[in-house]
C-alpha cells in the first residue's frame, strides 16, 4: 500500500515515475513492424524488435540471445541473394502470432524452385520478439518438393 501511495503521490505531483512510463507497444504493432522492416530487408528494425534473451529457431537453425540471433539471421540473408519475402494473412492469439510467408531468393530459382512457403510463429512479450520458429510449409507442392530435393543436406 506504501509503494501504491508513493508512485501515486509522484505522479499527484506532477514528477515523472512508473506512471508516466511509455506502454510497451501492442503485438499487432510489434508484428506489423517486424513484416514491414522484413519486408524491406531492414535488418536494424528487425534487431530493435528482438528481446534480449530471444530464442530462434528459424528452418532449423537455433539462436539465443539477441547477437546470436542478429548473427545468424544475417548470415541467412547474405546466403539468399536477391531475396524477397511476402507476407499473408497473419493470426494473433493472445500473445502469439501464426502467419505464413513467401521467400523467394537468387539460391532458390537456381535450383529450380519458384518460391518456398514458410510458416512462422512468434511470441511478443512486453512489446518485445522473445520467441521466433519458422518451418517450411510441407503442405504446399512446390515447397514439398524442394524439401525432398533437399533432404539429407
Amino acid at each position: 500500500m506504501i509503494v501504491v501511495a508513493l508512485l501515486l503521490g509522484g505522479a499527484l505531483l506532477g514528477r515523472p515515475g512508473p506512471l508516466h512510463a511509455q506502454p510497451a507497444p501492442d503485438i499487432k504493432t510489434v508484428i506489423e513492424t517486424y513484416k514491414q522492416a522484413l519486408s524491406r530487408l531492414d535488418g536494424a528494425t528487425v534487431a530493435s524488435l528482438f528481446a534480449d534473451d530471444v530464442v530462434i529457431n528459424d528452418l532449423g537453425m537455433t539462436a539465443k540471445g539477441k547477437a546470436e540471433a542478429i548473427a545468424e539471421l544475417g548470415q541467412a540473408v547474405a546466403a539468399n541473394p536477391g531475396l524477397t519475402v511476402t507476407f499473408g494473412d497473419t493470426i494473433y492469439v493472445l500473445d502469439t502470432t501464426i502467419e505464413r510467408f513467401t521467400f523467394r531468393s537468387d539460391p532458390v530459382t537456381a535450383a529450380g524452385f519458384s518460391r518456398l512457403l514458410v510458416i512462422e510463429t512468434i511470441v511478443v512479450v512486453n512489446g518485445k520478439i522473445e520467441s521466433y520458429t519458422a518451418v517450411f510449409d510441407s503442405s504446399d507442392a512446390e515447397t514439398a518438393r524442394f524439401l525432398a530435393a533437399t533432404a539429407g543436406r
